[in-house]
C-alpha cells in the first residue's frame, strides 16, 4: 500500500494562513485561498489548510493527520485490514474529493484517509 502524508491545519481565514505559509516559502498546489480547502507545498512536504465550520468538531489550530491512498489501494482494503487488526474505522463517506474515512490511533487521534475521484 502507497499512503501519502497529508497533515492538515484547520484555520479561521485560509486566505490569511496561506499569506502566512507563503511567506514560508510555500506555493500554492491545489484548491485556492479563500475557498475553504487549499494544498500548499515547499520541496518534499504539503500542507492541508481547512476552514472549520460550525458542528464539525474541529477548531481553528487544530491539526489533524491526514494520508491519501496514492497507488493499488481502496478505502475497502485499508478498512478491512483495520478491522482484521482490531481496529474500528468509521464508514466509509462520499466527499465532493473522493471518499475517505476517519479512524482514532491507540492515542485517541484522528487520522482521516482520503482517496480522490480520478
Amino acid at each position: 500500500m502507497s499512503l501519502r502524508t497529508l497533515p492538515v491545519v484547520f484555520v479561521s481565514d485560509s486566505a490569511a494562513t496561506a499569506a502566512f505559509y507563503r511567506a514560508l516559502g510555500f506555493r500554492v498546489s491545489g484548491g485556492a485561498p479563500g475557498d475553504g480547502w487549499v494544498e500548499m507545498s515547499n520541496g518534499g512536504t504539503t500542507l492541508g489548510i481547512h476552514t472549520t465550520y460550525d458542528g464539525d468538531g474541529t477548531a481553528p489550530g487544530d491539526v489533524q493527520l491526514g494520508l491519501e491512498i496514492v497507488a493499488d489501494e481502496t478505502l475497502e482494503g485499508v478498512h478491512e485490514r483495520l478491522a482484521a487488526a482490531g481496529y474500528a474505522a468509521e464508514p466509509i463517506r462520499a466527499q465532493p474529493f473522493g471518499r475517505s474515512m476517519t479512524v482514532i490511533d491507540p492515542d485517541g487521534a484522528r487520522i482521516q484517509i482520503n482517496e480522490y475521484a480520478a
